[in-house]
């Protein structure tokens, strides 16, 4: 009779701990499908067996699936953010100022900020405000701030990014780059070219900015900056022209004057024939004093005509050699973006990533070797590049190859996920290194170009 009683009681205990762990099974197959459909929200509202070993670990699951739900989120906002300007930082065709207009107003919508401003140093060694964009409208602002002076000129002189918060009530109107509202944080990012600062993005908000946000206007700043280098060049470049043109007005004003003169001279010849010898023999001699004067200035104004169209081309075609070259720093991290979108299981983006590898690739080829620059609205062809260029480029290559291949992997989708997963993680970590290789190829350019039109004779004449 008590063994019975044990057995039953036994038994009992087995039963209950079978329907306990059927409703633990119950509760987390919810919870896989709540996980599965997203919906984060409705496993925090429940309770939930918490002595269940199952379902705290699938309760830590989630947790972890969320954070790295969110980072992923943050990480495609900033992909996105620096794909989306790739075409808005190309200088061809644009105005220095229409450019950095369409920079302040795309980054203000896209980080959700108030307002925006582009310092850049002039030639007076001041930052100049170039330009403005707050409450969803471009401002017309003259404002030029000494380089030290305040946090604007601080950041400046220090390189390093400043984040203010609590800003207190008219803080901008005395210490900021910008003016009017009293926003709650001021973000200042230097535009640093290699190790050169060449100006300061300032950015306000009634918001906090996160980490991600200023990670990813960080690193816009670094593009930034280049445009801001090549920008500063093209208009030094036009300068140069306008100085060779002015030049060319004045000799030409200077042959009308002696064509005047001669004009006179011919009014005057009968006059002067019925005078004495010595008087003629004086004319003949301003005759051919003229005349030698008036080859000098012939032959000047023909030999500057050859010299600017020669530097117009030349600066033509390397100008869009800069371009090529500012591109391809852009395609590597289009690279990344479309690897990291098709290994989210986004496949449509394989094609485009094929055509981003090769054109990449090709435009290298055309840097290095000379040729026609591939997808360029111009017939020019380039030489082989400069020797001053070669390990540089040498640099890019030893950068470049190892990447393409690893990006080469996601072009076929039958690897499995171990050949992405170590493909995606040296992409990650080798793509700032190639695109801090490409700004150097760039910088390289356009220290090339410059060096070529100064020592072009044009400013000797």
């Amino acid at each position: 009779m008590w063994m019975r009683t044990v057995k039953t009681r036994k038994s009992i205990e087995l039963e209950l701990e079978m329907v306990q762990l059927k409703n633990d099974v119950i509760e987390a197959y919810k919870i896989i499908e709540w996980l599965s459909a997203g919906e984060y929200q409705s496993i925090d509202k429940l309770e939930f067996n918490r002595n269940s070993k199952l379902i705290t670990s699938l309760l830590n699951f989630k947790d972890k699936f969320v954070q790295l739900s969110i980072q992923d989120q943050q990480q495609n906002w900033i992909n996105s953010g620096l794909a989306m300007f790739v075409n808005l930082l190309r200088i061809e065709g644009k105005t220095s100022e229409k450019l950095y207009s369409e920079i302040t107003s795309a980054l203000v919508k896209y980080v959700h900020a108030n307002q925006a401003g582009i310092f850049v140093l002039n030639k007076n060694k001041q930052l100049e405000l170039k330009a403005c964009y707050a409450y969803g409208r471009a401002k017309q602002i003259q404002k030029t701030i000494e380089v030290g002076d305040g946090l604007l000129g601080q950041c400046f002189i220090e390189g390093e990014t400043t984040l203010l918060t609590d800003v207190p009530e008219k803080f901008t109107e005395i210490t900021s780059g910008l003016g009017e509202a009293t926003p709650n944080t001021i973000l200042l990012v230097p535009l640093k070219v290699d190790k050169e600062t060449v100006g300061v993005l300032e950015i306000a908000s009634f918001k906090l900015f996160e980490k991600y946000e200023i990670s990813f206007i960080e690193r816009l700043c670094e593009n930034i900056a280049i445009v801001v280098k090549e920008s500063t060049n093209n208009e030094e470049v036009q300068e140069l022209l306008g100085k060779a043109e002015e030049t060319k007005q004045m000799l030409q004003s200077q042959e009308e004057e002696m064509r005047q003169t001669m004009e006179e001279l011919y009014a005057t010849q009968d006059e002067l024939t019925r005078r004495e010898k010595e008087t003629k023999s004086l004319l003949e001699e301003l005759k051919e004093k003229y005349n030698i004067q008036l080859k000098e200035v012939e032959s000047r104004e023909l030999e500057l005509k050859k010299q600017k169209d020669l530097l117009l081309k030349a600066v033509t075609i390397d100008n869009i050699l800069i371009d090529v070259a500012g591109r391809n720093r852009m395609l590597s991290q289009k690279i990344g973006f479309l690897c990291e979108m098709i290994y989210s299981g986004k496949k449509q983006y394989i094609t485009q990533l094929a055509e981003t590898i090769e054109l990449h690739d090709n435009s290298l080829k055309v840097i290095k070797l000379g040729g026609k620059a591939p997808a360029i609205n111009a017939e020019y062809h380039f030489p082989p590049c400069d020797s001053s260029l070669h390990s540089t480029i040498e640099s890019v290559e030893k950068k470049w190859l190892p990447f393409k291949e690893m990006a080469s992997v996601f072009l076929n989708s039958n690897n499995d996920t171990s050949i992405h997963d170590t493909a995606l993680e040296y992409i990650e970590n080798n793509g700032l290194e190639l695109l801090r290789t490409n700004n150097e190829l760039v910088s390289k350019c356009i220290e090339f170009n410059k060096n070529k039109l100064l020592t072009s004779g044009i400013m000797q004449m």
